[in-house]
């Protein structure tokens, strides 16, 4: 996470973990986020982070799975049922594709 400053300038990268997150969006970006019930991580300078701070390990987007009305949420897709398959991350049991 860049938090913005006062000034509207971004200096530094939040690095923050947690058991839940919800996040408002607006506009396709993050108008307000919440985190609990215990946060913790690091706040690094953007001139010492390193590239790696950027991204999130193993993160993987599932345009498909989105529910876009209420009625989705009972709708099991083809994608939700193969990811269902896959063996959890850091599982020793490897996918071979």
């Amino acid at each position: 996470m860049l938090p913005q400053e006062n000034d509207s300038t971004y200096n530094k990268i939040a690095n923050i973990e947690s058991s839940f997150l919800s996040a408002d969006f607006k506009n396709q970006t993050i108008e307000r986020m919440k985190m609990w019930p215990e946060t913790s991580g690091t706040m690094t300078p953007l001139y010492l982070a390193k590239k790696n701070l950027y991204y999130l390990p193993q993160f993987r987007w599932f345009e498909p799975l989105r529910p876009v009305s209420p009625r989705d949420v009972f709708n099991i897709s083809r994608e939700m049922l193969d990811l269902m398959e896959e063996p959890p991350f850091g599982s020793a049991r490897r996918a071979v594709r």
